[in-house]
This record gives C-alpha cells, sequence and structure tokens, in this order.
C-alpha cells in the first residue's frame, strides 16, 4: 500500500475525491484475486494525481512540535508518509499505534481526533490505517 502511496495522491483531483486503489486492490485481494488480477486493477485506476514531492522534514518530525507544524497541510502528505515509514521500521506498526493515537499526550489525543474527525469518519478511516504511511504493513 504504501508503494501505491508514494506514486499516486492519496486524493485523486484537487477537489479532495479519494484515491479508491486501497479500496479496489484490499476488496479484491480479499475476494481471492491471483496477482496477475491484482496488477491489473492497479493499472486500472490511474486516473490519480501524480504523488506530492518530499521537503525532506521526516527527521524533523520526531520532535512532536515540528510533527504537529505540518499537520493539515496537503503539501507534506510525502513527509509524514517517510516519517511513519521510517518509523515503523524502527519498532512496529504497533508500537507506532499505541505511539501516535493511543499515548495520551498532546500530540496522540490529536491524531486520534483527526483520524476520526469529519463528516465521514470510517472512509477516511480505512485509508489512515490502512494507507497512511502503511500503518498496517503486515498487508
Amino acid at each position: 500500500m504504501v508503494s501505491i502511496y508514494a506514486k499516486k495522491h492519496s486524493n485523486a483531483n484537487p477537489i479532495v475525491s479519494q484515491n479508491h486503489i486501497v479500496h479496489h486492490i484490499l476488496t479484491i485481494f480479499a475476494l481471492g484475486a491471483s496477482p496477475d488480477q491484482l496488477q491489473k486493477a492497479y493499472n486500472l485506476n490511474q486516473y490519480q494525481r501524480p504523488a506530492i514531492p518530499q521537503h525532506d522534514l521526516a527527521n524533523k518530525m520526531t520532535n512532536p512540535e515540528e510533527f504537529s507544524k505540518y499537520l493539515g497541510q496537503e503539501e507534506y502528505f510525502s513527509d509524514y508518509l517517510e516519517h511513519f515509514t521510517r518509523e515503523m521500521e524502527k519498532t512496529s506498526w504497533q508500537e507506532v499505534v499505541n505511539e501516535y493515537l493511543f499515548k495520551k499526550d498532546a500530540r496522540a489525543e490529536d491524531m486520534l481526533t483527526r483520524t476520526f474527525a469529519g463528516t465521514n469518519f470510517a472512509h477516511s478511516h480505512s485509508h489512515s490505517t490502512i494507507s497512511h504511511a502503511h500503518m498496517l504493513t503486515c498487508l
């Protein structure tokens, strides 16, 4: 899933229509799709915008103040993706989820709220737990 967001934007267009490659691939995977079928489905979903370039901020994001500084700003998506990828490489996805969502500090409270905020929290939750910085690398 990370490779999808490394190559394609999380939104299909500037009006914030979600990138549905993740939904499509996970659904047909769950239904028993072969590797060739998964690749074909991925190839059919090439209407997404290109990924956003990084600003080389991933190292700074280990500092909670720097981490919070860029939240909610689309142009830093790739930096957060890199940050969370590195965090999971150091520990595990479970530890990262506990640290960033359940630690009960200001950062975790903010992130937990953001995970479930909005008019369609279940839909945004599927993207945040499956793809944002590949929080679920077990796929």
